[in-house]
Formats: structure tokens, C-alpha cells, sequence
């Protein structure tokens, strides 16, 4: 009988053969008995990491890293933990435009109101740091089956890079994708976690297989184009206002997104309370090769505390079954789109929903865990489930607005998207990808795809539709391209601050999408 190590090592030259044949191509850390490697940071001396290699239990290669961290000492806004591993040569995301890492819970955070967050961090060579800041919650939402904890991936785009409030030395500001020297993560905490819990909290995961990742269109699911009219809304109690308008000034994509406020008012349940936002398709739609769903929102107004959380219900047609993204009467859900740590946004962010990420609440029906077509969609603003006794709810009232816009259908592939790779993509439409960096200053990159030889134009307009320069105009190949803009008009001038539209055209196809520009 072979011994684990002799497993292990022949496992290793499999997959060694598997990489040579390309296999795996996009893994850039593997996990593979690297827990010797990390350098770990505790934000107060009191807290607990553990690191640990586990050949048991894993998604790709030959082990993960378990990580447990105990947070049990807080200062008057929280604490933190910082773990880093720099690769042993510079990494090169510049042909992807996401990264993917899988994670399976061994602990759940034990209080229910978000007290424990996940961060995520690249540095640049020149030591600058980019942070994914927005967690989405990955501790608190159901990720299990009847047999226990499942693996799930985590999808974190580029786009969302962003500096903390506190981050105070950038080189230049601009995400360099093309010189990534390290990888951290966190688990971090506000005061909540000992407010709540006198004992304070723990987490315990499993981790495995970042690698780099690019969004394959399958659709677009809803365009939210002069639809507010046509959504039902439903909420918990009489109290509960809200307010879905077609918005014509904030577009991410099309001809307008749909702006929707809520605001909570008591009384509440113990539970807290809950509001139903739904949309019912004239024709189903089916997911086909869809692996995860995806929207962009922008934040108008953020909830004066931790109160209100997101929900996104898919319901299929096969006897209408719910699967949900967010939370039940057990778990806090989705806080992190409306307002999240070091950095509040008031500008379009994307959000990436895995199918696999969805679950059904307790208090639904039954259903067959799978999803092919889809009846309605619908989503929710909730408070907050932490009971203070079995009357009386901690959620105080609150109103959160937003704008939400073109959700569609993706997934993922590990192919490399190269501008300048010299093998033809394989294209069947135009594309036209959103603008990197964004918001930006001096300069921005604008790529697109085109799936045959024709005539295509680049051009920049105001939001009153005056054109402001032409970057491209002419005849061009088959594939993928990128051109830029440096904030210049047609005249060589620079343009004042605000919103602008970049548009590609062609004899059959218009799309055009959003960028802000910065002085």
C-alpha cells in the first residue's frame, strides 16, 4: 500500500503532466503545503492564526491551507488580521480580468449580525496595494448540504480594486496589472463582534486554487430599460415604503437603469422585517452554459448602520422553486453591497452571484437544487436578524437608495485574453468591455471585441451627446482590440470633470457604456 507521501508525490507528477499540457494554466497558488510560507499579522496580540496543511480535504493538487482565526481582542472599532504570501516571481494578470479562489467553511462565525469580514489584497512591485474591500458576506452565507460544509468559489474582478480610506503612499494610483509580487488575505472585525458576543468570535476555512479568470457573456437577463412600472413589491409590515423609478441619469448600460429606495419603519419582528421587489418574464429564460449571475449597482444613499441587508431570488419554472442569494430568518445575508468596510462607494460596482452560492430559505418549500429557467427574479431590502430578546429586534429604522442595472448571464472561463496575442478570438458578437481604471485620471483603456472584419468607430461624447473626440475610425480585423483615452477632446484640450459615454459603432451595432472622469 502506498504511503501519503507517495501519493502525494505521484498525484504532484500527474498534475505536473497536466500543466504541461495546459492544464491549469491561470493557477497562480496552488496552496500546496505553503502554510509555512505566510506571513501572518494580528492587529492586537490578543487574537489567534492558525495555519495548517491539509491533505484531506482539497479542490486541485495535492492539499489546501486551513486557516483558523480567533478574534478576542477589539479595540473601540474592531480589529484585524493580515496574512501575505509573496510569489517567488512576479505575477502577470494584464490577459484576465478576475481572480477565482475556492473556500469551504469548517466554522461559522458564531454571532449573527456580520461581526467577522474577509479581505482580499494585491501589491504591485512598487509595493502599491489594491484591496477587494467588500467581502459579500462569504462567512455568513449558506454553504452547506446534507452531508456539511461544501466548497465554493469566490469570483473577485479587477474593477473592484480600490485603495483603503487609510492607504496613504499609492505609486500612481492606477492598478498595474502586470507586476503583482503578492497575495493577502483578512479576517477582520468591527466592535460588534465583542459587543454581542462576550466570548467574541472564531472562523475556520479551508483554502485552495487562486487562480486568474476572464467572464464569458451568455445573455443578458433583464436590461431594467424603462421597466420600474412593471415590478411588483411586496414588504413586511404596512410601514415599509418603496420607491422604484426608471433613472435616466444614472445609466450604466442602455436607455436608463431603475433606481429603488426602501425605507424600514417599525414595528418590527423579533426577526426584523423584510420587503419582495420581483420581476415576472414574458418567456422564461433559460441559463444554459451560465455558472453565475451579474449586475452592476451604485449606492445613493447607505444605511446609517448595520441594518439592512440584500437578497436575489431566482424562481424556476419548474413549480416555481426559490433559490436565493442573501439571507434567511438565520443568517445576516448580503450587508456588504449597501455599505461595507474602509471604503463607501457612490459609483458603479459590480457584483458576481454564483449559481452554486444560492440555497433555499429555511421557511420555503423543498426543492431539487437545480436551476435551468427562469420564471421571475426578485430582490429584497431586509433588516437585520439579531434579536436583542425574543420580542424586541436591534434594527433601528433606515432607509437605503440605489440604482441597479443590466443584469446578465456569465461564466467563467481560465483562457487568457490578450490584446496582443496573435492567435484570432473566436468571437460570435460585438463587445464592448467596461473602461479600466474607473474612475480615472489621466488616462483610462478601453477594449472591445468585434466578431468579423468591418468598420468600427471609438468615440467619446458628454451626457448631452456632443461628441468630444474620436479615438478610432476605420476598418478593422476580427477579434479583440483596446484603444485609449487621455482625457483630451478633439482640440487637444483637457475635458472638465464628470460623466462621460464611450460608444462603439458599427454598420449593424451601437453599445455604449459609462465612464467618469476625474481632475
Amino acid at each position: 500500500m502506498l504511503s501519503r507521501l507517495q501519493k502525494q508525490t505521484a498525484l504532484a507528477v500527474v498534475l505536473s503532466l497536466f500543466c504541461t499540457f495546459g492544464f491549469g494554466q491561470s493557477t497562480i497558488l496552488n496552496f500546496d503545503e505553503t502554510s509555512g510560507d505566510w506571513a501572518v499579522v494580528m492587529g492586537h496580540p490578543g487574537n489567534t492564526i492558525i495555519l495548517e496543511d491539509n491533505y484531506e480535504d482539497f479542490t486541485e493538487g495535492i492539499g489546501s491551507m486551513a486557516v483558523e482565526v480567533q478574534l478576542t481582542d477589539l479595540v473601540g472599532w474592531g480589529t484585524w488580521t493580515d496574512l501575505g504570501y509573496v510569489f517567488p516571481e512576479v505575477q502577470d494578470f494584464s490577459d484576465y480580468s478576475e481572480m477565482r479562489f475556492k473556500l469551504k467553511l469548517l466554522k461559522e462565525p458564531t454571532s449573527n449580525i456580520r461581526s467577522m469580514q474577509f479581505t482580499c489584497d494585491v501589491f504591485e512591485a512598487s509595493g502599491e496595494l489594491w484591496r477587494y474591500p467588500e467581502d459579500i458576506d462569504i462567512f455568513y452565507s449558506p454553504h452547506t448540504d446534507a452531508d456539511g460544509s461544501e466548497w465554493f468559489e469566490v469570483t473577485i474582478p479587477f474593477s473592484r480594486f480600490a485603495q483603503p480610506g487609510w492607504y496613504s503612499t499609492p505609486d500612481n494610483g492606477i492598478f498595474d496589472p502586470d507586476s503583482i509580487t503578492q497575495f493577502n488575505f483578512g479576517v477582520h472585525s468591527d466592535s460588534s463582534a465583542g459587543y454581542f458576543n462576550s466570548a467574541f468570535d472564531t472562523v475556520a476555512f479551508l483554502i485552495d486554487d487562486l487562480y486568474l479568470a476572464n467572464p464569458v457573456e451568455d445573455g443578458q437577463m433583464h436590461s431594467f430599460d424603462e421597466m420600474a412600472a412593471d415590478w411588483t413589491t411586496g414588504a413586511g409590515n404596512e410601514n415599509v415604503v418603496i420607491i422604484l423609478e426608471d433613472d435616466y441619469d444614472n445609466i450604466f448600460e442602455g436607455a436608463s437603469a431603475m433606481a429603488v429606495e426602501v425605507q424600514m419603519h417599525g414595528p418590527y419582528a423579533s426577526w426584523g422585517t423584510w420587503t419582495d421587489i420581483a420581476y415576472l418574464f414574458e418567456t422564461p429564460v433559460a441559463l444554459g452554459d451560465a455558472t453565475e449571475l451579474r449586475f452592476n449597482i451604485k449606492m445613493l444613499t447607505i444605511p446609517i448602520r448595520k441594518n439592512l441587508i440584500f437578497t436575489f431570488d431566482l424562481f424556476d419554472v419548474d413549480e416555481n422553486e426559490l433559490h436565493r442569494w442573501g439571507g434567511d430568518s438565520q443568517r445576516p445575508g448580503h450587508y456588504g453591497i449597501f455599505e461595507h468596510i474602509d471604503i463607501t462607494f457612490h459609483e458603479w460596482r459590480e457584483i458576481v452571484i454564483p449559481l452554486d452560492d444560492m440555497f433555499r430559505p429555511s421557511w420555503s418549500t423543498t426543492y431539487d437544487d437545480e436551476i435551468a429557467t427562469v420564471n421571475s427574479i426578485s430582490l429584497g431590502v431586509h433588516t437585520t436578524q439579531e434579536q436583542i430578546n425574543d420580542t424586541t429586534n436591534a434594527v433601528v429604522d433606515d432607509t437605503v437608495a440605489f440604482v441597479i442595472d443590466n443584469l446578465r448571464m456569465t461564466h467563467g472561463t481560465m483562457d487568457p485574453v490578450s490584446i496582443n496575442s496573435k492567435t484570432p478570438q473566436i468571437v460570435q458578437d460585438f463587445q464592448l468591455n467596461q473602461n479600466y481604471p474607473n474612475p480615472f485620471n489621466p488616462s483610462t483603456s478601453i477594449s472591445y471585441v468585434i466578431p468579423q472584419a468591418t468598420d468600427v468607430s471609438i468615440a467619446i461624447y458628454n451626457i448631452r451627446g456632443e461628441l468630444v473626440r474620436t479615438l478610432e475610425n476605420g476598418n478593422q480585423s476580427a477579434g479583440r482590440h483596446e484603444t485609449s483615452w487621455n482625457g483630451l477632446n478633439d482640440a487637444g484640450q483637457i475635458v472638465s470633470s464628470g460623466v462621460y459615454i464611450y460608444s462603439l459603432k458599427s454598420e449593424s451595432t451601437t453599445i455604449s457604456k459609462q465612464m467618469l472622469f476625474l481632475k
